[in-house]
């Protein structure tokens, strides 16, 4: 004797489950059409990218819904008929037999009822996906404008408004923009947009770097204009005073023109000055570019002038350098017993007579105080080079200068 459930009754039950399933899957279909989530889905827009994959699938997945579900419930109200009509062989076998879908396709009743709630809450998980995607490319986007707008003013204060930095980045964030709409769910969204905005902040760093420094630097680019003018006159004074006090037959180098400091228009002070003119009206990357160009062209002068200078004073500083290794060794031939001896004495009047005249032979008086120092050192050595500023004079005492 048979204790188990009756057929009837589990059949009853199945019926009743079955017909639970697909009353709470009409409710589900009802609520996402009534989502504003999934109807994004729908709308009218030409989805990109990985957006495009997520919701051409949701959507495809979701028109078969309803058609599915309504195979479901001709079932379901079929086998509940059956049971209330007492058929319940009838029941069972609605409920055993494979339902017919409209792609020709096959599901028994229960299976399918599962295969409705995963395919709704697919379509629910991927609106879900989208609309907070939507949400944070949205947030992306106002991030990335309010970001430029406060580079824009800061580029614009320090004269980089234009540069490629600030070009791209003004198009990263447009391209942003338009792919938030269309792609929101794309993997890395923003990521270009951050970069080149990362590269225009640090152009503006630069520039702001720049800012700072250039009042000091416009200083001491004045300061080089008044050290060129003194080299320029120093070194044409220091020409003249070669020429007229010694003789040489070299070296001597031709002093810069004073229009390279001063001429309009590329002269290096009326330059500096549309450069810190520049600088005053708030055009800081020109004025900085402009002044690092004038500071390399100063340079070169500056080191032609010093140069020029150098060599143009070196003959009449050897001059009196000799004078005082003269007087140094007239100083040691005394010291040593040779004052009186007449060879000292003609060979000192030889080197003394050639570097107090005007112009001095230079090459004969160094010949001159070359032989002398040998005589009285008694050294075949070459002549070394003294610091001392001891001036010789000649027997009235008068010096040459």
């Amino acid at each position: 004797m048979s204790t188990g459930t009756p057929k009837g009754e589990l059949t009853a039950d199945a019926t009743r489950r079955l017909a639970k399933a697909a009353s709470r899957l009409g409710a589900v279909l009802y609520d996402l059409d009534a989502d504003a989530r999934v109807a994004v889905l729908n709308a009218d827009t030409t989805w990109r990218g990985r957006t495009a994959d997520l919701i051409g699938d949701a959507t495809e997945v979701a028109a078969r819904l309803w058609e599915r579900w309504a195979a479901l419930r001709d079932v379901a109200d079929q086998a509940v008929a059956a049971v209330d009509a007492g058929h319940e062989d009838r029941a069972a076998a609605l409920l055993d037999a494979p339902i017919t879908l409209p792609d020709g396709t096959t599901r028994g009743p229960f299976d399918l009822a599962d295969s409705l709630a995963a395919d709704a809450r697919r379509v629910t998980d991927v609106a879900t996906q989208i609309d907070e995607a939507l949400a944070a490319a949205a947030a992306l986007v106002a991030e990335a404008r309010a970001r430029l707008a406060e580079l824009e003013e800061q580029a614009g204060s320090y004269g980089v408004a234009d540069t490629a930095a600030m070009i791209a980045a003004r198009a990263a964030v447009h391209h942003l923009a338009d792919q938030a709409q269309v792609d929101p769910a794309a993997d890395g969204l923003g990521r270009d947009v951050a970069r080149e905005l990362d590269t225009a902040d640090q152009v503006i760093s630069t520039a702001a770097d720049r800012a700072k420094g250039l009042p000091d630097r416009l200083d001491r680019a004045a300061a080089q204009v008044g050290e060129l003018r003194t080299l320029i006159h120093d070194g044409a004074a220091a020409l003249d005073l070669a020429r007229s006090k010694v003789v040489v037959t070299g070296g001597l180098l031709q002093p810069l023109d004073p229009a390279i400091a001063d001429a309009e228009p590329m002269g290096l002070a009326p330059w500096l000055e549309r450069i810190r003119a520049a600088a005053d009206r708030g055009d800081v990357r020109a004025a900085a570019a402009g002044l690092a160009r004038w500071e390399a062209v100063a340079a070169v002068h500056l080191d032609h002038a010093r140069t020029i200078t150098g060599a143009n004073a070196a003959p009449l500083y050897r001059r009196d350098e000799l004078r005082g290794l003269l007087g140094a060794l007239r100083a040691k031939a005394g010291a040593g017993g040779l004052a009186e001896d007449a060879t000292t004495a003609r060979l000192h009047d030889v080197a003394r007579d050639l570097l107090y005249v005007a112009p001095c032979p230079l090459l004969q008086a160094e010949q001159a105080v070359e032989a002398y120092r040998e005589h009285v050192t008694g050294s075949g050595g070459t002549m070394t080079t003294t610091t001392t500023t001891t001036a010789d004079t000649d027997a009235s005492g008068d010096a040459t200068g």
